[in-house]
């Protein structure tokens, strides 16, 4: 079970879709929830900028305007749907995973900000939890914190903290320490909270076995992402590609046009052939890393939200970056 909760604040843009999409290949992930789609219609050509196969299914919550929107993606050969309930702040999904013989409700939430619509929201989730058989596992962003250590330069609402704990308690729900990181929003002025979370049934941890909940890189977002997972896989290397990135990189387009511009006059197929060993060669000497360039910005700001933490940030750092 590998399964990817995220606020992508906004998925209609290219940027943010490549985001998702090598995140969801990264992490070779079975189900996935955003939240703050902004979108009010999402259509399957969508989907497959997002997902690393054809073999997917989805549904969404419309956005009003630019404001909110849901959407779950899954591997169908992973989790059978048998049926579904799509609110504006929440996504209800009841079926099997996999050959397991139990129910399982997959509830994708994005609570709002105001204490009493909180409380309006858990209220409902109770109520439908009560009623059902299935084992629950809820994500998404929750827009509230347990305690202060999940808050930090900012002061959370005692009223619906509260509310959020009592909604935990009655549900019956574990909340899984995070490994990796703190805090999931970061604000202006260094404001940081754990907003986004797993929410575990008691009875489908010992179900599940394992598992860990993992908070990874933010990136695109002011929301980090949060993995939860109880296997390991090796995918194996990366095959060969061109990406249309290097072609802003001064070295690949010296490199193609000395390829181009050398040796005899020789038919364009045998050139393009050319091209492709060079380009093969310059690859495999990581100079086209796309991956690994874009993992070094990820570490440089991850260091710098980590001396955040601690205290000031260097302004001059942050310019550099």
């Amino acid at each position: 079970m590998r399964i990817l909760t995220w606020n992508i604040r906004g998925l209609n843009s290219d940027t943010k879709m490549t985001a998702v999409g090598n995140l969801a290949r990264r992490h070779r992930v079975k189900m996935m929830f955003l939240q703050e789609t902004k979108m009010e219609s999402i259509q399957e050509s969508t989907i497959r900028k997002i997902w690393y196969d054809d073999d997917f299914c989805f549904i969404f919550s419309p956005s009003t305007g630019k404001s909110g929107g849901l959407l779950s993606v899954w591997d169908k050969s992973d989790f059978q749907l048998d049926k579904f309930i799509v609110k504006s702040k929440f996504i209800y999904l009841n079926g099997k995973w996999s050959n397991k013989e139990w129910k399982l409700a997959l509830v994708n939430i994005y609570s709002p900000n105001a204490p009493s619509d909180q409380a309006q929201l858990w209220k409902e989730l109770l109520e439908l939890k009560n009623a059902d058989e299935a084992l629950w596992l809820l994500g998404g962003d929750f827009n509230a914190t347990i305690s202060r250590d999940e808050r930090a330069g900012c002061s959370g609402n005692t009223f619906g903290c509260a509310n959020f704990i009592d909604f935990i308690s009655q549900g019956h729900f574990i909340d899984l320490p995070m490994v990796g990181k703190n805090f999931t929003w970061f604000g202006p002025n260094n404001k940081r909270s754990r907003l986004d979370r797993f929410l575990f049934d008691e009875p489908l941890i010992s179900n599940i076995g394992d598992i860990t909940q993992m908070g990874l890189k933010r990136m695109v977002s002011n929301h980090a992402l949060v993995l939860i997972s109880s296997e390991t896989t090796d995918w194996g290397l990366i095959p060969f590609k061109f990406f249309n990135a290097w072609m802003k990189m001064e070295d690949c387009k010296a490199l193609i046009l000395k390829v181009l511009r050398g040796g005899n006059k020789s038919d364009i197929t045998l050139k393009l052939r050319k091209v492709k060993a060079a380009l093969k060669q310059w690859a495999k000497e990581g100079k086209g890393d796309l991956y690994s360039i874009a993992r070094k910005l990820e570490a440089n700001i991850e260091a710098l939200e980590e001396e955040g933490n601690k205290g000031e940030l260097n302004v001059d750092k942050v310019k550099h970056l």
